[in-house]
């Protein structure tokens, strides 16, 4: 089985986003000021939603990328275990249901781009491009 370096290329460039998406958020969080659960959870949510749309393959491990920096960052910088691991676990599993939505999503929206792209041609060989373009001039019955 040959793998294509692009291909390999992508995934990597895909979930090295995701950790660093995933550590700003779990940085924010681990603020003393910050308060605002709904907002990380929400960051969490679309950020790996978003990636794993653009690479669905690697969707469980955006959704870990993006979530597991949280629980990191708050047991190391907090020093305890009790709260900051139920925090990670909402933020890995809210991760992986990001994750799991773009990875549902992504096959829609590249079918979506390619069928308005403006080389397609219908398959009985006509250009779509001519019945995409405006009306020049109407018949002398409707002017």
């Amino acid at each position: 089985m040959s793998t294509d370096p692009r291909r390999t290329q992508l995934s990597f460039l895909t979930l090295a986003v995701a950790l660093a998406a995933g550590t700003v958020i779990g940085y924010v969080d681990s603020r003393p000021t910050w308060d605002d659960a709904g907002i990380t959870a929400g960051s969490i949510f679309l950020a790996a939603a978003f990636l794993a749309t653009m690479r669905p393959r690697t969707a469980w491990l955006v959704g870990l990328a993006v979530g597991a920096p949280v629980l990191v960052l708050n047991t190391v910088l907090h020093g305890n275990f009790g709260s900051p691991m139920a925090i990670g676990a909402a933020a890995i599993g809210i991760g992986l249901i990001g994750a799991g939505g773009g990875c549902s999503a992504g096959p829609w929206v590249r079918r979506r781009k390619t069928s308005t792209s403006p080389s397609r041609k219908d398959p009985r060989g006509a250009d779509l491009n001519a019945a995409l373009q405006p009306v020049r001039s109407l018949p002398d019955g409707l002017a």
